[in-house]
């Protein structure tokens, strides 16, 4: 099925899709990969707080293993902050939190697999003030716009997908929403490229990350977002501002933009094009 059909026939109300769009652009363009997660804003580790852990990381399996270990039959908060991670060990921390009704606590950033897989599916979320959470593509989407131009897919990515939609599947989750998001971020182009001697799969993106509004980001989980959610593009900057230099390539759109078309989505990069953006930096 080509991948415009599947958005075109997304679940999600229209209500949610006719958003006006605030963008806050901090660069012109941004690029997503597939398995790599941009930098953290704070020191990466887990420690101890009051009512049960602070963790800041990569979602790694050696990471979740770490908080799974780490925690107490008492405990009943996790603070995360993380810039994503590997899908699979985002799905194994969610499952943690859901089955020990841990409360999440959202400190700085949650982007890519912490948004779209931890925080979409814990039970309880608290956000702290000028934080942010980012979505943009998922396993799923890179392998239906791989399918959609007549490449093939790697068998890890196969995999990865299959977990995803399993996941969204056992928590009730729209489907559409594994999707949704990097249609939004207006993918300009799909390739691959050689990254420290590995070919890494990419999107070239208009924006890095998409914010849904409260509302919406309420009707898609089913449940309350408590706390801080930015309202606006000077909401979105003044969190940016916090955190540094950091993650100052990164750029927004709050809300839901136009959907792209099709062809606009299966582009092929050229390859000069990904050796700028993914050029190693030792």
């Amino acid at each position: 099925m080509p991948i415009g059909g599947i958005a075109l026939r997304m679940n999600i109300r229209c209500a949610i899709c006719s958003f006006a769009v605030a963008v806050l652009s901090l660069t012109a363009s941004s690029v997503a990969q597939a398995q790599r997660s941009p930098a953290v804003i704070c020191t990466p580790g887990v420690e101890r707080i009051a009512d049960g852990l602070k963790a800041c990381g990569e979602l790694t399996n050696a990471f979740v293993s770490r908080i799974d270990s780490e925690l107490k039959p008492t405990d009943i908060t996790l603070q995360l902050t993380s810039p994503g991670g590997d899908s699979g060990a985002a799905i194994r921390l969610a499952r943690i939190l859901r089955q020990r009704g841990l409360r999440l606590k959202v400190s700085g950033i949650c982007f890519s697999s912490c948004a779209h897989f931890v925080f979409l599916s814990a039970p309880y979320v608290v956000i702290d003030a000028n934080t942010l959470v980012g979505f943009h593509h998922t396993s799923s989407f890179m392998y239906a716009s791989l399918i959609s131009r007549g490449s093939t897919p790697t068998d890890l990515l196969r995999k990865n997908q299959e977990v995803e939609k399993e996941f969204f599947h056992e928590i009730g989750a729209q489907r559409a929403f594994l999707y949704a998001p990097a249609y939004f971020t207006r993918p300009a182009c799909i390739g691959y490229t050689k990254y420290y001697g590995v070919y890494d799969l990419f999107i070239k993106t208009k924006w890095s990350f998409i914010i849904p509004t409260r509302s919406a980001m309420e009707e898609i989980r089913h449940a309350p977002v408590q706390g801080f959610w930015p309202q606006n593009a000077s909401d979105v900057a003044r969190a940016v501002s916090s955190w540094g230099a950091i993650r100052a390539r990164d750029s927004f759109a709050l809300g839901w933009p136009r959907m792209p078309s099709e062809a606009e989505v299966t582009a092929t990069c050229p390859s000069s094009d990904a050796l700028r953006h993914f050029r190693p930096q030792r």
